[in-house]
């Protein structure tokens, strides 16, 4: 638009200088009529210099509106010109910083996406530690063999640090609950506390 806007004023400009030229080459003309031709009576003398005058105003007045509007011409388009150029500057900023908004946006998503990332991995490690411990927890305690019924044998023949062996009686030892029988190690089950003695262990001395 602003390439049009111009040669259309170059072409106005052009044109008001040749009409310029051609009124000037009017006035010559007449004049030189006039100096050949002196003989022929006062009447042409007196017309050709009023129509001569006549034709260069007439001239005048197109060169010079021709040049008004090659200037308002100019100056239309040197307005235009600075109207793109500001929304050209205009728009650029607001992509610029959309850009950085949303660089900015991005960024964050992935520093989100990293943290949740790493908590999980985190908690992960946790229940794998958590799991590991119960099962070496369940491997490494001793079955505890279930009593039966009622009269079954449920005397815990247990052998302490000392080596003692002591059999605790359900009811009676106040540690019968906390023993553990650990039959790869020798203890074992009783039926009665006469067949536990006579294996060799002895009742606990705080037993009731």
């Amino acid at each position: 638009m602003l390439m049009r806007t111009t040669q259309a004023a170059v072409t106005l400009l052009a044109i008001a200088i040749i009409g310029l030229t051609a009124g000037c080459g009017s006035v010559e003309s007449p004049t030189a009529a006039m100096t050949t031709s002196a003989s022929t009576g006062t009447a042409t003398l007196a017309t050709a210099p009023s129509a001569t005058a006549k034709t260069a105003d007439a001239a005048g007045s197109r060169a010079s509106a021709a040049v008004s509007s090659a200037s308002a011409a100019a100056a239309e388009s040197s307005q235009s010109a600075a109207e793109e150029s500001a929304r050209l500057s205009s728009e650029q900023e607001a992509a610029r910083v959309l850009a950085e908004q949303s660089a900015a946006a991005d960024a964050a998503r992935v520093a989100a996406e990293q943290a949740a990332r790493v908590a999980a991995e985190q908690s992960a490690a946790e229940q794998a530690k958590r799991d590991a411990a119960e099962q070496s927890a369940a491997a490494t305690a001793p079955a505890q063999p279930q009593a039966a019924a009622a009269g079954a044998c449920d005397i815990k023949g247990n052998i302490n640090s000392k080596g003692e062996r002591i059999y605790h009686v359900r009811g009676k030892s106040p540690s019968y609950d906390d023993t553990v029988i650990d039959e790869s190690a020798g203890e074992r089950w009783f039926c009665s506390e006469s067949e536990a003695e006579a294996a060799g262990w002895r009742a606990p001395k705080n037993s009731r």
